[in-house]
This record gives C-alpha cells, sequence and structure tokens, in this order.
C-alpha cells in the first residue's frame, strides 16, 4: 500500500501541461515552462489551490510574467 501510494506521487502530473502552458505564455519549450509547471504543482500540494483546471490555469494567469518576465 505504502509503495502503491509513492506510485502516485511519483506519476502525478498537474492539470496544465507543458503544451498548454507554452500556448498561454507564448514561449517555447523550454526551463522557464518547468517553472511555471514546477510553481502550479507546488501550489496545489501546499493547498493553495485545489487539484482543478481552471483553478491551475487562473494560477498560472497570475504568476506568468513574475516567471517569464513582462
Amino acid at each position: 500500500m505504502e509503495v502503491e501510494e509513492k506510485d502516485k506521487l511519483r506519476n502525478w502530473q498537474p492539470p496544465v501541461k507543458g503544451d498548454e502552458i507554452m500556448a498561454v505564455c507564448g514561449i517555447g519549450e523550454g526551463r522557464k515552462v518547468g517553472e511555471l509547471k514546477k510553481s502550479i504543482e507546488e501550489a496545489i500540494l501546499d493547498g493553495k489551490i485545489p487539484n482543478e483546471h481552471d483553478a491551475a490555469l487562473k494560477y498560472l494567469l497570475s504568476i506568468k510574467n513574475e516567471i517569464i518576465g513582462g
């Protein structure tokens, strides 16, 4: 059971994928996409936002300029 829980955490993906992050932010593949994705993951795991697409997208829009500049 413990191994199963660890596998779930390891395989977990946030509701906003890299392709969508690139499209929404107007950026290509790279480190910034990973930083944005990690920020979303941490916000969900810390309980700042629910693990739902709309909440994650709204959070992405609120942090994107801070991370990618602009």
